[in-house]
């Protein structure tokens, strides 16, 4: 997790974020005033077959108990109270879980601006399921893209071209 003033943000150095991504998830958190902010309709991308699925469609800009372990973006305060917990893996997922058993407020920003990637089981990868399986275990998933999808996800800042 890295600090950037009163909030704490939890990134993969594997994943993609676009240059409004921290813009996003920061405003989220003012205008809704919830402790945690992160994705629950997300970008998921696997090299190896060369698709992006969306995931979970349906649950952008609204208040919900959960969020991806992949992006969030933590206040101070709410990550004191919901600590990552000591074990080897899941620990993004169990600090959401924590929290959500707070009742602290959750809030699922766009599926803009953040792409996970997932390199599969032989970059160690938490999951240990094959690409294929990961892309087609929830039936509300579908498969948006064929390769990746950088131009048409991560929003251009300003005076960028897409």
């Amino acid at each position: 997790m890295t600090s950037i003033g009163a909030s704490y943000r939890e990134v993969d150095d594997d994943d993609l974020n676009g240059p409004w991504y921290l813009a996003e998830q920061a405003a989220a958190s003012r205008y809704t005033g919830a402790e945690l902010v992160g994705k629950w309709t997300w970008y998921l991308h696997f090299p190896g077959l060369d698709v992006t699925v969306l995931r979970r469609e349906g649950f952008e800009h609204r208040t919900f108990p959960h969020v991806s372990g992949a992006t969030m973006l933590w206040q101070r305060d709410a990550a004191a109270a919901a600590p990552f917990p000591d074990k080897p893996r899941g620990v993004d997922i169990g600090a959401v879980a924590r929290a959500s058993q707070l009742g602290m407020a959750i809030y699922s920003t766009s599926r803009f601006n953040f792409i996970a990637v997932r390199h599969g089981e032989a970059h160690g990868h938490t999951w240990r399921a094959s690409d294929l399986a990961v892309a087609t275990r929830d039936p509300t998933d579908r498969v948006h893209f064929f390769g990746c999808p950088s131009e048409q996800v991560l929003l251009p800042a300003p005076g960028q071209s897409a």
